[in-house]
């Protein structure tokens, strides 16, 4: 006999329950569902990468067939703090180097980093403006 699920209205479910490959899917769906609502017009197509040799993305997002944006997921039960948000981006950035399909164009693309728990301070500080920040940080040798 099979019993029907239980229905969890209102229960807060700690995100963090989720294993890292099941945090990678539950954004997939999410933005595959905000692509057919706020999001319709800027990306049309989010692709799961398989979890192995992805280059720095998780999700690839497309529009009209075209590279537009990729997302990350990092699933941890701490703040992220700011040496790790710098080195997902210039690890991304790096693949790029190498591999520039990855973006098809520059200056029409984004780049989600998704964390499970929160951005700390630092973090937040670093993304208000990364184009110029990261340039003037003292450990950016060491992060690369």
């Amino acid at each position: 006999m099979h019993n029907k699920p239980i229905a969890n209205s209102g229960v807060n479910y700690n995100i963090n329950d989720l294993d890292h490959r099941r945090f990678e899917e539950l954004l997939h769906r999410i933005f595959d569902y905000r692509i057919n609502n706020d999001l319709k017009g800027i990306f049309d197509k989010a692709f799961l990468m398989a979890g192995v040799g992805e280059e720095g993305r998780d999700v690839i997002l497309q529009f009209n067939g075209k590279k537009k944006g990729v997302i990350q997921c990092k699933k941890y039960e701490k703040n992220i703090d700011k040496p790790t948000v710098a080195k997902e981006i210039i690890k991304f950035v790096l693949y790029y180097y190498k591999n520039n399909s990855l973006i098809d164009d520059l200056s029409d693309f984004t780049y989600y980093l998704v964390c499970s728990y929160k951005f700390a301070n630092t973090s937040i500080d670093l993304l208000t403006d990364f184009k110029t920040n990261i340039l003037n940080e003292k450990d950016l040798r060491k992060w690369i």
